[in-house]
């Protein structure tokens, strides 16, 4: 077992919280807050959507970082504001303690990989390039929550035909925000921007599905455009995403979706559902309320992208996409991060 920390007590870092109990591989030790928070018990914190607080973590008694003693975890599970995330992950790295991040401040580094472990396992040796990895420390990053969805359709969409084009809208749950956003955003109103959204999922896409080339990440430049228009919706989890996929040849819509349904997961990872993405029949679904967890699917429930029926043309492909933004699009994407390192020994 490895001992493990997490650095903040918001939303993602509840999430966190939540997603390492009973873990086979992690045991959370401690649970690092801000320095007004230390000493009070977790439970007091707690204020997690549809999810109670762990029995065995509710009397855990938060920690601050100045008082984290080095020797009493092996790995850390980071939900910091990006804004503070990056020296504090980048000391603790060089300390010799690899990082699971779901911020953004270290992703878009080209020897730090935006890691999804179905996509580009691969991409987790370039830890090995990383000044801190001598010590034994390193930076691993989760993507964007409404990329962590679109990247797996796409990656597998690439497999049988070759794209030109993604076009995308995102309808963003107001968890996205964190909690202030489901505190402070109107429950009766679209709002038609999120700050710098656009731009990481254009960003984010191109890594992931981007190439190692030695000592770096390689942008992936065979998909001339991702555009993204993202909006904030009110809906308390999941992210839905209208999906237009344009190719560069004509579609053989046999061909796709024979492979879409074949898709099963060869990680074998207690986090990694064995069938990473569900397609629906039904045209009114997926939906948030219904379809965002797999209620046999254990440690790797809020881990499946859900996906609409299929629409073709000769050269396009529509379709709607849910993935659920603090679970595979943060707290579950890092921890299966971090079972993937562990099981290739980095951990």
């Amino acid at each position: 077992m490895k001992r493990c920390v997490i650095l903040g007590t918001g939303l993602i870092g509840q999430q966190f919280v939540r997603l390492l109990d009973t873990h086979p591989y992690f045991e959370l030790t401690e649970v690092v807050a801000s320095d007004k928070s230390e000493g009070k018990s977790l439970k007091s914190k707690w204020n997690l959507p549809s999810f109670e607080i762990p029995d065995m973590f509710a009397n855990l008694q938060m920690s601050s970082l100045r008082n984290l003693a080095p020797n009493s975890y092996d790995i850390v599970f980071s939900a910091l504001p990006a804004s503070i995330a990056k020296e504090i992950e980048l000391e603790i790295a060089q300390n010799g303690k690899p990082v699971f991040s779901n911020a953004s401040a270290h992703r878009y580094e080209p020897n730090v990989p935006i890691l999804i472990p179905e996509i580009n396992a691969k991409h987790l040796e370039i830890i090995t390039h990383q000044d801190s990895f001598n010590n034994n420390g390193f930076i691993v990053t989760n993507s964007n929550c409404t990329v962590s969805g679109l990247a797996m359709l796409l990656n597998e969409i690439r497999q049988v035909q070759q794209i030109k084009n993604v076009y995308v809208s995102s309808y963003q749950a107001l968890s996205g925000a964190g909690f202030e956003g489901l505190k402070s955003i109107p429950r009766d109103r679209v709002i038609p921007f999120i700050e710098n959204e656009e731009e990481k999922i254009s960003i984010e896409v191109r890594k992931i599905l981007g190439s190692v080339n030695h000592d770096r990440i390689v942008n992936n430049t065979e998909i001339d455009e991702v555009l993204a228009t993202c909006a904030r919706v009110p809906v308390i989890d999941g992210h839905l995403e209208a999906v237009t996929i344009e190719f560069k040849t004509k579609i053989d819509p046999t061909a796709i979706l024979d492979h879409l349904e074949h898709i099963r997961s060869d990680l074998s990872l207690p986090t990694a559902p064995s069938k990473p993405i569900k397609l629906f029949k039904d045209l009114d679904r997926p939906q948030s309320t219904l379809d965002l967890y797999d209620k046999t699917g254990g440690r790797s429930s809020g881990m499946v992208v859900s996906i609409s029926p299929i629409r073709f043309t000769k050269y396009h492909l529509r379709c709607f996409l849910l993935v659920h933004n603090t679970i595979r699009g943060g707290a579950g994407g890092s921890i299966l991060n971090a079972e993937l390192a562990y099981s290739r020994g980095f951990l």
